[in-house]
């Protein structure tokens, strides 16, 4: 097994854009990988081209949530320390017979704190990716719609393979409403102010009750 490098173009890519181009390499019998929605600019120029980096999609969900979030241009992803997502890659991946791919954390991102579970690409999977993403560090993270957040690496199978047959992998649970995640999550950005309107508060309710509890104990 030894790894492929992404090639666009030429007269043997070995990765193509589109369904239609996918069908002329030799479709699941053919040797180039389909990638939809592809940032094409990461494979131009000098830059290394033995990976590719998956983008930030249009669905995630929060490892607290019971239903999925959309994603947008005017939102981001909120990683607290602690926490995980998994998120739905921008890109569309079908992988012929002959190949195999891993996704691997990106290093610009570890050093953030953030790191993704190392996960397979069967031979003939064809749909979005699913990603978690764990924000290990001690400081917040933001995620943004399209923004690189790990990496693909391809490889080359040999010898007969039975092709993935199964459904695409998807983000389970309908989008609803979030509010009290949304609360929480405030209340996290702003602990310092919480915690000057709480303890007053609490303290004040102590002393009221310490008060009531006195002069029911006393003769």
């Amino acid at each position: 097994m030894s790894v492929i490098p992404f090639v666009v173009g030429g007269s043997q890519p070995t990765v193509v854009e589109t369904q239609e181009g996918f069908e002329q390499q030799g479709g699941l019998e053919g040797h180039a990988i389909l990638i939809r929605g592809m940032d094409a600019c990461q494979l131009s120029g000098d830059s290394s081209n033995i990976s590719y980096d998956l983008r930030v999609g249009c669905e995630y969900r929060d490892h607290r949530d019971i239903g999925k979030r959309e994603l947008g241009p005017d939102k981001t992803i909120r990683l607290y320390p602690g926490s995980a997502v998994i998120l739905q890659t921008e890109e569309f991946i079908h992988l012929p017979k002959t190949r195999f791919a891993c996704v691997v954390p990106k290093v610009s991102l570890l050093q953030e704190g953030l790191s993704n579970t190392m996960s397979k690409v069967d031979p003939g999977y064809q749909g979005h990716l699913l990603v978690t993403l764990f924000n290990l560090g001690q400081e917040t993270v933001e995620l943004e719609y399209r923004q690189a957040c790990c990496s693909l690496c391809v490889f080359r199978v040999d010898g007969d393979v039975r092709s993935y047959n199964k459904k695409a992998k998807r983000i389970e649970g309908d989008a609803g409403n979030v509010w009290w995640q949304n609360a929480h999550d405030w209340m996290q950005r702003n602990i310092v102010l919480v915690a000057l309107v709480l303890v007053p508060v609490a303290t004040a309710f102590v002393t009221q009750v310490m008060a009531v509890l006195s002069k029911m104990l006393l003769p």
